[in-house]
């Protein structure tokens, strides 16, 4: 009995050890599976092999067993991972979480935006750029951007507030000229340079640091200016054109600080006081005037400038002291003072000119115009020479506007509806416009055998010219391509359109336009009023309106100016401006014609016509 017993449980193990063998069933020990999970503190998550299991304090069962993670998470707290085995035995995890430091946001922006910005290295995100979690401190801040000098700055975070920074980037143009004024503190050209970047990037307040520097501390200190100070006038004007704002006020103030003491030949006094002229501060004008006056007696330029301001000023008596002064000198006079020229004729002394001219305009001004009239009449009859009378007669005539104006002229109706500029002429607003078809030979006062005509309207915005010019040979004249230099402009039909907006017959603009639409313009100016040198800008790029036409007949040509580019103010009825307009021939022909006589030479604001504005 016993042996068959041990027989049969024999049998049993080798069945049970034969099943486990084949798979058929497994043996699991016994156990309760559990784990459980806590943390300090508490109400943390808990992912379970990356998937959410509970917050603590948690227990799980029936888990797999076999090795496991787990990852405690909690705001304000660092990440803590733990990893255990599940076996048949009851498990326990708990873990102390770490807390964060305190945390603040930091705001960065930078101008130009677009740049990447990085804190203590990391980030790299693009302005404006908001980082989160930025540890309480003192950290460092990079911003950089391709063209631009990168910025470095500490910065301190401030727990559970928001740091906002602003950060101007320099552009390496503008590091690379600071760097050359630093090394050439007299070289203007730098000065210029920045001036222009600083225009395009919209620094205004700039923009004037680099006229302040480069007209009073270099020009004003004994340097001879160039086109530079053009230039940079140029540049203010554009980005401030009131004169009477207070970034002009500052910089006229210390302009006229700047210039008591230079020489009183200097280069640069033509300059100031035609500015100071153009911003109306007469009574600065006349005030500098005698002050250089006091210092030599004799230096006439001094003379015709308190002349001009006096005569704004109303100031008679004084204006009587300086006639009598300069005739004293001999620089008013019945007879000219002449001079030999380079082609050994005689011509009028500048000096003399300058005098009469601001005699004669200071009586205008004074509504003495028998005076300005006894000035001027000896030499009335000698136009082609005594030019400087024209403007003369013609400010005379805007007094009284008795009868037609002595000088050639061209009035500029307002219109309700601006034409279409398409060099067509047959648009509906052109019917109501004056015709001026009066042209000269340039050479001569004689009337020119071209078929020429120009029209003009004006709004609040614009001015606008159409010109209709008939051709004898086209083919000749005109030509097929598209110069992009004015040498070769000048071998085309074109027209030289000139305009005095300021009617001071000094400061003026220049257009020049071919028959197919090439444009160069000029800004230009004469430092010193009738002489026949002057400076010409051809950088300067106004935006306008242009439209040409051509045919076998002829070709027309229509544009809109608009006022702002002429740095004047825009006109209103009963305003005058002086303009002249010119056609030349091309294909080397000599048979131009100008709306004015100018007797070989464009560049004579006094010679301009009158544009008349009427409602």
């Amino acid at each position: 009995m016993k042996i068959r017993l041990l027989a049969i449980l024999a049998l049993l193990a080798s069945a049970v050890t034969l099943g486990a063998a084949l798979g058929l069933y497994s043996f699991k020990p016994p156990g309760p599976d559990i784990l459980r999970v806590d943390s300090r503190p508490t109400a943390a998550s808990v992912f379970l092999d990356q998937k959410f299991a509970g917050v603590t304090p948690l227990t799980l069962r029936g888990l797999a067993r076999g090795p496991h993670h787990l990852r405690f998470a909690r705001s304000g707290y660092r990440d803590k991972g733990v990893n255990v085995t599940i076996d048949h035995r009851e498990h326990s995890v708990r873990v102390q979480l770490d807390p964060l430091p305190p945390t603040g946001v930091v705001l960065v922006q930078s101008d130009p935006s677009g740049a990447y910005a990085w804190i203590d290295g990391e980030g790299g995100l693009t302005t404006p750029a908001r980082f989160t979690d930025v540890a309480e401190g003192v950290h460092q801040l990079k911003v950089e951007m391709p063209g631009w000098l990168s910025q470095e700055q500490a910065i301190e975070v401030r727990s559970a507030e928001e740091t906002s920074l602003s950060v101007k980037l320099v552009s390496r143009k503008v590091s690379y000229f600071l760097e050359a004024i630093a090394r050439e503190p007299q070289k203007l050209s730098n000065y210029t340079e920045l001036g222009r970047i600083y225009f395009l990037e919209g620094e205004i307040d700039k923009v004037f640091e680099m006229l302040r520097r480069g007209f009073v501390t270099l020009a004003l200190s004994g340097h001879p200016p160039d086109k530079g100070f053009r230039e940079l006038l140029r540049l203010a004007t554009n980005a401030d054109p009131d004169l009477q704002s207070e970034r002009w006020r500052q910089f006229l103030a210390e302009m006229r600080q700047g210039i008591q003491d230079v020489h009183p030949y200097s280069l640069a006094l033509p300059y100031a006081f035609s500015l100071l002229a153009r911003a109306e501060q007469w009574k600065e004008v006349a005030d500098l005037s005698t002050r250089f006056l006091e210092r030599d007696p004799r230096a006439r330029p001094f003379y015709v400038w308190r002349m001009q301001a006096r005569g704004r000023l109303g100031d008679t008596q004084g204006v009587a002291q300086d006639i009598q002064r300069l005739r004293d000198l001999g620089l008013i006079s019945a007879q000219p003072v002449l001079i030999p020229s380079a082609r050994g004729t005689n011509v009028p002394d500048l000096g003399w000119v300058s005098a009469m001219w601001a005699a004669a305009l200071a009586r205008v001004q004074l509504n003495d115009l028998a005076g300005a009239d006894e000035l001027i009449r000896p030499f009335e009859s000698q136009t082609n020479v005594h030019y400087w009378t024209e403007s003369i007669r013609g400010e005379r005539w805007l007094r009284d506007r008795r009868g037609d104006p002595p000088k050639p002229w061209l009035e500029a109706r307002r219109c309700t509806q601006p034409p279409a500029i398409d060099g067509r002429l047959d648009d509906p607003a052109w019917t109501s416009a004056a015709r001026g078809h009066r042209f000269y030979h340039w050479l001569t006062d004689q009337p020119s055998q071209l078929g020429s005509v120009v029209l003009a309207l004006y709004d609040e915005a614009n001015l606008y010219l159409a010109m209709d010019f008939e051709e004898t040979d086209p083919l000749r004249t005109r030509s097929r391509a598209q110069p992009q230099v004015v040498e070769a402009l000048l071998a085309d039909a074109h027209i030289e359109l000139f305009v005095d907006a300021r009617r001071d017959y000094q400061t003026y603009k220049q257009f020049m336009i071919n028959s197919v639409g090439t444009q160069v313009n000029i800004d230009c100016i004469k430092p010193q009023r009738f002489d026949p040198l002057f400076e010409g800008n051809q950088a300067w790029n106004p935006l306008y309106q242009c439209g040409v036409q051509t045919d076998e007949k002829g070709w027309r040509l229509e544009l809109a100016l608009p006022f702002p580019i002429f740095d004047a103010p825009a006109p209103h009825p009963g305003d005058a401006w002086c303009f002249n307009l010119v056609r030349c021939e091309g294909g080397g022909g000599q048979n131009h014609a100008s709306f004015v006589p100018v007797y070989g030479s464009y560049h004579q604001p006094e010679r301009f016509a009158l544009l008349l504005f009427h409602e």
